[in-house]
């Protein structure tokens, strides 16, 4: 039980932050407080190029990825965890159009998704490997 709701709570974290950096007016990540000096660095640095987008994606799907592994998820909830994920990039992308200073972007969505992923891919993979070589 505690288990879960620690999952849980590092899953709304990790989707709530992904809202509020898409969301903010501004999207220069060195005038966020909490993200590490070098991460924003790279971040303002690489800000036109839609590739951000995919980096926090990778890390959520490595940590539903991670969870559906332990908890030996069927495949289906491995695809039900993509489209969650692939929906909350598009979330983030349409909550822009009501921003002035920020743009909607189908490329954002595109790497988004392809983070999400890769994120997921990366575990399965691992984890059919490591199935493999149990047998």
């Amino acid at each position: 039980m505690l288990k879960n709701l620690f999952f849980y709570g590092l899953l709304l974290l990790g989707a709530g932050l992904v809202l509020y950096l898409s969301w903010l007016p501004m999207p220069k990540m060195g005038l966020v407080w909490f993200i590490p000096s070098g991460v924003a660095h790279w971040a303002d640095e690489n800000r036109n190029d839609t590739i951000r987008t995919a980096v926090p994606l990778v890390g959520l799907g490595w940590l539903m990825g991670g969870w559906l592994a332990l908890q030996n998820r069927p495949w289906r909830h491995w695809l039900m965890a993509f489209a969650g994920l692939a929906g909350l990039v598009v979330l983030a992308e349409v909550g822009q159009l009501f921003l002035a200073s920020r743009s909607f972007d189908l490329d954002d969505i595109g790497w988004g998704i392809v983070g999400a992923l890769l994120g997921l891919g990366t575990v399965a993979a691992l984890r059919q490997l490591y199935l493999v070589v149990k047998r």
